[in-house]
């Protein structure tokens, strides 16, 4: 029993020892899809900065790299729960001098196949795609700029001037980018959603404001990163211009459609949305909307043209003349009682003629906009 027993034992371990030699000497490949990025030694006043150029679009700071790996199989799959574990990187140092606004090249089979992160790991490197990459040198510069606020919708409900501390930064971005745009404009920052959110009337109101780069395409890096603003809301509203609100028209007489046509004396359309003058308040400034507000004008019995003696009729006498009838705006229910309507009221002219084959004019619009029957009592 004893030497069955031993005999068993020794098989397991001669099996685990051919095992473990097996994954130590056998060797097999692995590909993957990784991002290089490449570094340098450089003066801490102006330190260089490498960028890949790919073609006609944005250099970028690294280069998406196809690798063909080969290697033991205990080292490929300690290579495949590193990438992951998001614990692999491949980072390739330059070590002679550059120039700035010049370009280079890298062979990266070369680059790759010395990376210690490969030979390390027990690693080779078989193959690589793309095998050469172009490299801009660029740099960091600094400039000051003068920091602007902004309040939009808040612009005029404003006590005094909005202050800012400090009223200027620093602005850390690339050589190449400042050469690109010449001087850069001022630092504009709003503060319109900063005071949606503060919003009682009389108080000085004091916050910090972080600085994220307000130029389109620009990447820019800014000290301080923030700015103390102090401004005082004097009014409880704030004057907007409220645009593109669709008109529709509301119907009276019963038997309107298919008897009769609307003609609008702007022939453009231009009337087909409205526009208003309103004060609103301030906790609410930039959230009214045209889409959410019901334009309509009403057309009245009154309004038909007179075909019988005696009718009642605000239908002009003269075909060469107009109906004016203001425009009524209905506001949704959370701005109803806030919203006041400043200005002179909205008007449209028009008229109404019978509808007979072939008489529609080119301002005689049936179908343009919405036709809607007036409700009882309007």
């Amino acid at each position: 029993m004893r030497t069955q027993l031993q005999l068993l034992l020794s098989t397991i371990a001669l099996t685990v020892l051919i095992w473990t030699y097996a994954d130590q000497t056998g060797h097999e490949s692995y590909e993957t899809v990784q991002h290089v990025q490449f570094t340098t030694a450089s003066d801490p006043d102006r330190p260089i900065v490498l960028r890949v150029k790919e073609g006609h679009s944005e250099s970028r700071d690294s280069a998406r790299v196809a690798l063909k790996l080969r290697g033991p199989r205990s080292a490929i799959r300690k290579l495949s729960k590193d990438i992951n574990d998001a614990n692999f990187e491949l980072t390739v140092p330059i070590v002679e001098e550059l120039r700035p606004g010049t370009t280079l090249q890298r062979n990266l089979f070369e680059d790759l196949s010395r990376l210690p992160e490969l030979r390390n790991r027990g690693l080779t490197l078989n193959s690589v795609q793309p095998e050469v990459v172009e490299l801009e040198v660029d740099s960091y510069t600094s400039r000051e700029v003068e920091v602007e606020l902004v309040a939009g919708a808040f612009e005029k409900s404003l006590k005094g001037k909005p202050t800012v501390v400090p009223d200027k930064v620093t602005v850390r971005l690339l050589t190449s980018t400042l050469e690109r745009i010449g001087d850069l404009p001022p630092l504009r920052l709003s503060i319109e959603n900063e005071l949606q959110t503060r919003t009682e009337p009389g108080n000085t109101l004091t916050f910090y404001l972080p600085i994220k780069s307000p130029w389109p395409g620009i990447q820019a890096t800014f000290e301080p990163d923030r700015v103390r603003v102090t401004a005082t809301i004097a009014k409880r509203s704030v004057a907007e211009r409220i645009t593109l609100i669709p008109l529709r028209v509301l119907v009276d007489p019963q038997d309107f459609i298919g008897k009769y046509v609307i003609e609008w004396q702007d022939e453009t359309g231009g009337h087909f949305t409205q526009a208003i003058d309103v004060m609103v308040p301030v906790e609410k400034a930039g959230q009214l909307k045209g889409n959410m507000i019901d334009a309509y004008v009403t057309i009245l019995d009154s309004d038909l043209p007179r075909e019988l003696p005696g009718t009642v009729t605000t239908a002009p006498s003269s075909t060469d003349t107009w109906i004016e009838r203001e425009v009524k705006f209905v506001f949704p229910p959370q701005f109803a009682q806030d919203v006041q309507i400043t200005g002179p009221p909205r008007t449209v002219k028009f008229r109404i003629r019978r509808e007979t084959s072939g008489s529609a004019s080119p301002s005689a619009t049936p179908a343009v906009l919405p036709l809607l029957p007036a409700p009882l009592g309007s």
